[in-house]
């Protein structure tokens, strides 16, 4: 009928719709008021850079062998360091100075020397009897042997033997010592338990080293001037046979992993690798710089050798007969000796007159510190270190870095001076601690500012005197002069922080100011709902949202055309239709 409403269930229907697309719209809201709470303070600053990891890591040799030194140790006396040996029982090392007649004895824990013995004249050999526990030094000039008692450090006995003694072996199944006799061109066996000689064996041309096989039960003796490897049956204490090697060897050493023997050739700048069980070579490794000095290192696999020409300890591989490892020590080495107790070569250096201790390091990148000592606590420093930046507030600044040579420099800070400002940061192996030192300037004064409340890392900020200082530690500092400054500070988040300004006084001292930072709370309002959001905007909606769907639906329903009419017309009963009328009795 005309003028009546819209049926109650159209009513219902947009009520229905409306309140679906207030649900809809009020989740929207609620998903961006968790996302950002109006509550909160968006605080904008400066980032500290992050960690430099620019080097790949990698094998100073690409090999897998990582080798170092590990401390130099330098010798009292200043004269030549030359032969070495190690004391197997508690890791002191033995060093022979032919120059000033001594044995310097190194603390293998301490790496310093403990002791020095006075022996005979021009010491050059020395050697280790684990079998009897002595120590035995040949006396070049005097023709001799001293024995030593490693526990007092007294020389207990002198045994004569041939001219120019020089090099040692030892028979580790009975104590029995061989003594290369340079000059007289045999060995000279001293028994370990008499200290007697026993034998004299006539071998080739100025023999200078020897070593045992306790597989084999031979001595093998290196002679320089036949370029040759003499073999002992150490049993028969009889010459058996020789083996052609290099030119001029020097040194030679069995290695216990792969049971072959090598000989360092000095003139001909090779190694010889002799099967001791055939008595043939197995092959010859090239190695240039006169190699002198020869030992098995088993915590490397690998066998070392004294590089006079290079001024190095270079290793190989005993699996691939390659050179795995080159390591820089002293001016001229000579001799050396493996600590089993700690896993070092002891390399003695003869124009240097110490010794190298070269062991195992771990593999890189290695760490570069700079530790700062000085700066307030909180202080902004900074180190370039190869061109690249790093930025802290603590005591530390590490880069991480491969073997080199890296120029460091020391950012300013206001109100310090440095030392030192600048250098080289050297990495060889092992890592790197550089000491930086900062101290204030005469009439300047840290103003330390320390909060308490906020979680560790929190990012804070004080603005003091105008400038911004950021932390995200539990202190700020700024070094100034006398003078009064203002300070504000912007609490991060739903915190605030008492006291939130201030002015900040200096008189000739340093000055703290605490700060104590407390949540300002996250409860919601009488007038907002739980997800922030007022509930008078989820009414307005739903209002309008229903008042244009009614509007829509009475719109549509004042638009649709009347349907015609169905009752017949009512005419008086005994007239005509209107088309038969006419007046009556016409």
């Amino acid at each position: 009928m005309p003028g009546k409403g819209p049926r109650p269930t159209l009513l219902i229907g947009a009520l229905a719709i409306a309140l679906v697309i207030t649900l809809i719209a009020g989740g929207a809201l609620s998903t961006v008021s968790a996302s950002h709470p109006a509550s909160r303070i968006a605080l904008r600053t400066p980032e500290l850079p992050p960690a430099d990891l620019r080097d790949s890591v990698r094998s100073p040799s690409g090999s897998g062998i990582y080798v170092g030194v590990e401390a130099t140790v330098q010798l009292p006396t200043g004269s030549s360091a030359d032969g070495v040996a190690v004391d197997v029982s508690n890791g002191n090392v033995f060093v022979t100075e032919s120059q000033s007649n001594v044995v310097a004895v190194i603390n293998g824990t301490t790496e310093s020397v403990m002791h020095t013995i006075q022996v005979g004249s021009n010491p050059s050999g020395v050697v280790y009897n684990s079998v009897n526990s002595e120590v035995y030094v040949a006396n070049f000039f005097d023709d001799d042997v001293r024995v030593i008692n490693p526990t007092t450090f007294a020389v207990i006995n002198t045994i004569s033997v041939g001219f120019w003694p020089v090099g040692f072996a030892v028979d580790t199944t009975n104590g029995n010592v061989y003594v290369t006799d340079q000059y007289s061109g045999n060995v000279t066996v001293i028994s370990g338990t008499s200290a007697k000689v026993v034998a004299t064996l006539p071998v080739g041309k100025n023999p200078i080293a020897a070593t045992f096989d306790p597989t084999t039960g031979d001595v093998y003796v290196a002679n320089s001037g036949s370029a040759n490897v003499s073999v002992i049956d150490a049993t028969t204490n009889t010459v058996t046979g020789s083996l052609p090697v290099g030119t001029a060897p020097l040194g030679i050493a069995y290695d216990r992993g792969n049971g072959d023997i090598y000989v360092s050739n000095r003139l001909s700048n090779n190694t010889t690798v002799i099967d001791p069980t055939t008595d043939e070579t197995v092959t010859s490794v090239a190695l240039g710089v006169l190699p002198v000095g020869v030992a098995y290192d088993p915590s490397q696999s690998a066998i070392a050798i004294t590089a006079q020409g290079s001024d190095q300890l270079r290793f190989i591989s005993d699996a691939t007969n390659q050179i795995v490892a080159n390591v820089s020590v002293g001016s001229k080495p000579l001799g050396v000796a493996y600590d089993p107790s700690n896993g070092f070569e002891y390399v003695t250096n003869g124009n240097s007159s110490n010794v190298s201790v070269v062991g195992p390091v771990q593999p890189p990148p290695y760490a570069v510190n700079s530790t700062e000592t000085g700066l307030a606590a909180g202080t902004t420093w900074s180190v370039t270190l190869g061109g690249v930046l790093k930025i802290s507030t603590g005591s530390s600044i590490v880069f991480s870095e491969i073997n080199g040579s890296y120029p460091f420099t020391i950012g300013s800070v206001p109100g310090y001076t440095v030392l030192p400002g600048a250098g080289t940061a050297k990495v060889v192996g092992f890592p790197v601690v550089e000491a930086i030192t900062f101290t204030l300037v005469a009439g300047e004064y840290a103003v330390t500012f320390q909060e308490s409340g906020l979680p560790a890392g929190t990012l804070w900020v004080v603005t003091f005197n105008g400038t911004p200082i950021s932390s995200n530690s539990s202190t700020a500092a700024v070094v100034v002069s006398n003078g009064t400054y203002p300070y504000t500070v912007a609490p991060p988040g739903n915190y605030s922080v008492s006291p939130g300004s201030g002015n900040v006084t200096v008189k000739g001292a340093p000055v703290g100011v605490d700060l104590t930072f407390t949540t300002s709370g996250s409860k919601p309002s009488s007038s907002t709902s739980g997800s922030g959001v007022a509930w008078w905007l989820y009414a307005l909606i739903a209002v309008i949202v229903a008042a244009a769907v009614v509007g829509i639906l009475l719109l549509l329903r004042r638009r649709r055309p009347p349907a015609p009419s169905t009752t017949p017309s009512s005419t008086p009963a005994g007239s005509s239709s209107s088309q038969g009328s006419g007046p009556p009795g016409a």
